[in-house]
């Protein structure tokens, strides 16, 4: 498990590096689900390695808890690029007028587009990768 929730602001989270694993969510792997609960407020984004033939390749999961999702632009046209992750970080986000690092409930705010302009911005209270 890699613990995302309070990485630096900006950081470019599409290159994963930590232990000695890099994980290159761009270039190695697609994301074959997006999916969000609203009960449980999570949300789970599987990855699989690219062009893999095997049913056994390495499949990763980054997992956001505590979501309120903030925006959403999903495109219902889907190409070979609707898998691939462009922009992946933490940071800032406006209220009233000023930029904040994190929401009063402790939540980080976190972007994320996909190749095709998919883009989702949302708070989550906890964030990690997995292997699954």
């Amino acid at each position: 498990m890699i613990e995302l929730t309070d990485v630096e602001l900006f950081k470019d989270l599409t290159f994963i590096e930590e232990g000695g694993e890099n994980y290159d969510l761009h270039n190695e792997f697609e994301c074959f689900s997006f999916m969000y609960d609203q009960e449980s407020e999570t949300v789970n984004m599987a990855f699989k390695e690219r062009n893999s033939k095997s049913l056994e390749s390495d499949k990763i999961c980054i997992m956001f808890k505590g979501v309120s999702f903030c925006k959403f632009e999903l495109s219902l046209i889907r190409s070979e690029d609707s898998a691939t992750i462009n922009n992946f970080y933490r940071g800032r986000f406006e209220m009233d007028g000023k930029l904040y690092e994190k929401s009063s409930e402790g939540a980080s705010y976190f972007y994320i587009e996909f190749e095709t302009g998919d883009k989702f911005e949302f708070f989550a209270k906890k964030a990690m990768l997995v292997e699954i």
